[in-house]
């Protein structure tokens, strides 16, 4: 007997209540995202102004513009409700996955920090919390690499300024002394996640190119072999994993030894000798209106140093917990708690709202240590597409605007790499991607590759917040994007290339392209002038 499905009526009212769920996450996300782009902290005035109606354009304007083209024409047994509904469903969904899927570590920051943006006067409780708890259900992410100074000059260094390592100074130490003494002994954690194969999601991740999710997190070396400490949710869920040290080595084999979900905690181990120590403190340490101070990698920002007190102590779901105005942001997760004696006092973890952070106490990292270890080995690292260089004609961007460019050009160039079927010729692409004042348009590719319908379809969808980020500040009508990625995948066996010079060089245009017959006569004036010159020097 077949299935019996629930009548229209009844589905369509179960589609409208999803939309309608869709709708407040994509438009709570996106307005605080336009919050935090422009650096607002703000509850009335253009500000807020700007995030409703960036919101509002992105999650009903474009749907029923989308659902009229879907219905344009269709027949009689179209069910004109579902359609509109299904537009609203799609592209909403397409904004959650481009805000919360391709920049998590952006989009918790933003939505921690404007959870009740939308009503800042009347917001509910409950609605701030439930905010605050999808928030926290955002996985870290890779943010932009900081330049690391090569290991090799570091050794010198050290070798020429001080053959014996000098003594660390007296307590109590202060914040200067906590850097110059423990960072050292902080790691920078990289981790690739699968995607989750079924869904809507998961296909539009798979549309833009995307085979796993990267994440960033902190961690801190417990014993000179090579053991390190970090969160449980830092390597949660992954198949690979990298740990970079300060000093400039990568070690892209990791394997996690112990985990303990309740604490959120991990024991994870490379192999390594004579790495140094961050020491930890009995497990009793850390009181109220103690001094603390955290090093971490908030955001993608490697090496970065915090300070503050402790505020609380705290007993959550069975375990222990230090409540700390020190500063911890995404990308800090695992990174070590200090005190003024440079000793590890808590695993920095959460946060919960700005100037509220937890950290979880020193005596369940000495519970971990203590407990049964059963090695189970991730896969190697595997490096992706990254941008080697990023130029931007006909604007003058700022730089927080150019670095979001850097992480728009990256995503683009891993839907390249998904996409294309072959290599294309000389290595080049040129994408035109129409006036900026056109919300959507078909983009224009040449070489036309194999695998351009992919590549469409993921363009199409990218373009949009690259045209948002870009009108306000470049107003221009020709503004032109040159990219070079490496790190492309080798299309036949025959490609020998490391990763590194396996590059792309992209041109992404938006507005009226040139007219190639006047392109032509500006290259043959400029052949002619250098035949001239090197004809009569």
């Amino acid at each position: 007997m077949a299935e019996e499905r629930p009548p229209r009526p009844l589905r369509t009212l179960i589609l409208a209540a999803v939309c309608l769920a869709l709708v407040a996450a994509a438009g709570v996300t996106v307005g605080a995202r336009v919050l935090w782009a422009v650096g607002a902290d703000l509850t009335a005035g253009p500000a807020l102004g700007a995030a409703w109606a960036v919101a509002v354009l992105a999650t009903v304007i474009a749907p029923i513009w989308l659902a009229a083209r879907l219905l344009k024409g269709a027949g009689p047994e179209v069910h004109r409700p579902t359609v509109t509904l299904g537009s609203f469903a799609l592209l909403n969904a397409v904004w959650l996955l481009l805000t919360v899927v391709a920049t998590p570590s952006t989009t918790r920051a933003a939505l921690e920090a404007h959870p009740s943006w939308a009503f800042p006067a009347a917001a509910p409780p409950s609605l701030e919390q439930a905010v605050l708890l999808g928030a926290r259900s955002i996985p870290r992410t890779v943010d932009p690499v900081v330049e690391e100074p090569e290991p090799v000059e570091i050794v010198e260094e050290i070798v020429s300024a001080e053959p014996e390592p000098p003594a660390e100074p007296p307590p109590p130490w202060n914040a200067k002394d906590v850097f110059a003494w423990r960072a050292d002994t902080v790691v920078v954690i990289h981790t690739q996640s699968p995607l989750n194969e079924d869904g809507l999601m998961a296909d539009l991740a798979k549309r833009l190119g995307m085979e796993t999710l990267e994440g960033t997190g902190s961690g801190f070396i417990v014993d000179p072999s090579g053991l390190i400490v970090t969160n449980h949710h830092v390597v949660h869920g992954a198949a690979r994993a990298r740990v970079d040290l300060r000093d400039g080595r990568r070690f892209d084999t990791v394997e996690v030894l112990a985990t303990d979900p309740s604490r959120d905690l991990a024991l994870i181990r490379v192999q390594a000798e004579g790495l140094p120590v961050a020491p930890l403190a009995e497990a009793g340490a850390g009181v109220v209106g103690e001094e603390s101070f955290a090093i971490g990698s908030p955001l993608g920002l490697e090496y970065s140093l915090t300070q503050g007190i402790v505020s609380a102590e705290r007993k959550m779901g069975g375990a222990d917990f230090l409540q700390v105005q020190t500063t911890i942001a995404p990308g800090s997760s695992g990174g070590p708690l200090f005190n003024d004696h440079g000793q590890v006092i808590g695993v920095n973890t959460a946060t919960a709202s700005p100037g509220l952070n937890l950290s979880v106490r020193v005596a369940h990292v000495h519970d971990l240590l203590a407990a049964e270890r059963k090695a189970q080995a991730l896969e190697p690292f595997a490096a992706g597409v990254e941008v080697v260089a990023l130029q931007i004609e006909g604007a003058e961007l700022n730089p927080t605007t150019v670095d979001g460019l850097e992480d728009a050009a990256r995503m683009i160039g891993t839907q390249i790499n998904g996409c294309l079927e072959a290599r294309p010729e000389g290595d080049r692409l040129v994408i035109e991607l129409g006036p900026m004042s056109t919300l959507f348009s078909k983009p224009q590719i040449e070489p036309e590759p194999e695998g351009s319908k992919c590549l469409r379809e993921g363009l199409s969808l990218l373009s949009m917040p690259l045209r948002m980020m870009l009108s306000e500040e470049a107003p221009s009508e020709r503004i032109v994007l040159r990219a070079t990625f490496a790190g492309m995948k080798a299309h036949s066996e025959d490609d020998t290339r490391p990763p590194q010079d396996r590059q792309l060089e992209l041109a992404l245009g938006f507005g009226t392209p040139p007219d190639p017959a006047e392109t032509t006569e500006e290259a043959s004036a400029e052949a002619a002038e250098g035949s001239s010159e090197q004809a009569n020097p």
